[in-house]
């Protein structure tokens, strides 16, 4: 048995068979439209599109994460935000992200390379799309081996490791 989805004020969620009923198309068809991954007649894009307004559907960025699908996240990792440095480059980074429609995660590691190396495992475990280290390197070997299997994990996963005011990493990543 499926599990209903509740919004917030106890009202049933639709879902991607609703949209597909209320269009007269297939679940194929509304996910092909939502992924924009296979071409779809611009008629059938436009039902699928006005059925999902009428009904009020919201992708769900959960599901589309178990089912591989990047979730449209880009993970920012700083030492601080409230250093300018680190500020100036969350924004740029956010800035792009947003015109890419996609949404930043900014995580503080207050200097913590642990912290840092786990963030970048929360970020991978959620599918971003990208993540930022910027600035704060550490000089010890122990630790770039370690932040280089991360970044060869996340290209093998589809996303991307970005060191930002730091050295690369070498041939190993």
């Amino acid at each position: 048995m499926r599990r209903q989805s509740t919004a917030a004020d106890g009202q049933r969620r639709a879902t991607v068979t609703d949209v597909a009923r209320r269009a007269g198309v297939s679940t194929a068809t509304v996910s092909r439209v939502l992924n924009r991954n296979y071409p779809v007649a611009e008629a059938t894009r436009e039902r699928v599109e006005t059925a999902m307004r009428e009904l009020g559907y919201v992708v769900n960025a959960h599901a589309r994460a178990l089912a591989g699908v990047s979730n449209r996240t880009v993970g920012i990792i700083v030492n601080e935000v409230i250093d300018p440095f680190y500020a100036y480059i969350a924004r740029g980074v956010e800035r792009e992200a947003a015109l890419g429609g996609r949404l930043c995660l900014v995580c503080c590691t207050q200097g913590d390379p642990q912290r840092e190396l786990a963030f970048i495992d929360l970020m991978h475990e959620r599918r971003a799309d990208a993540v930022v280290v910027v600035g704060g390197s550490l000089a010890d070997r122990g630790y770039t081996t370690e932040l280089a299997r991360r970044a060869r994990e996340l290209d093998a996963g589809g996303s991307k490791l970005v060191l930002c005011g730091r050295p690369p990493l070498g041939e190993q990543a």
